[in-house]
């Protein structure tokens, strides 16, 4: 999922270092890197409760920034297994524990982007403290 942020002005690097603590402070190992249109980061669930590791993007856009937040496995989250069958060899367990794995995601994904509202609200508040 992209989210674009329209008329503001940030320091990417400062953007991706709040990201990266807040990935931290959920459990995450994460690695920041550099990339030509501004910056890339791979989070790994260490409680393995995610389907695969977090990749984040933020780059500058003309106008503002843009972050986007997708699983590096994208089939990870897309599957389609006959319920019945799963049930019937046992595989219940494992569709149990892909559908708790996706409601994970689905829960964070609400938590990062409100996470990330908050970031830029607080960056709004800032400039206009500093304009006064």
């Amino acid at each position: 999922m992209r989210k674009c942020w329209h008329n503001q002005e940030v320091n990417l690097k400062e953007l991706a270092v709040d990201v990266s603590r807040f990935l931290e402070a959920n459990g995450f190992n994460v690695v920041l890197s550099k990339c030509e249109s501004g910056y890339q980061l791979v989070a790994e669930d260490s409680a393995c409760k995610l389907p695969s590791s977090i990749v984040v993007f933020i780059e500058g856009i003309f106008d503002g920034f843009a972050v986007n937040l997708e699983l590096s496995d994208k089939k990870a989250v897309n599957f389609s297994f006959p319920v019945l069958l799963a049930t019937m060899f046992g595989g219940g367990f494992f569709y149990l524990k892909r559908l708790r794995s996706n409601e994970a995601w689905i829960d964070f994904q609400k938590k990062f982007w409100a996470e990330l509202n908050n970031l830029a609200a607080s960056w709004r508040v800032g400039k206009a403290d500093d304009a006064v």
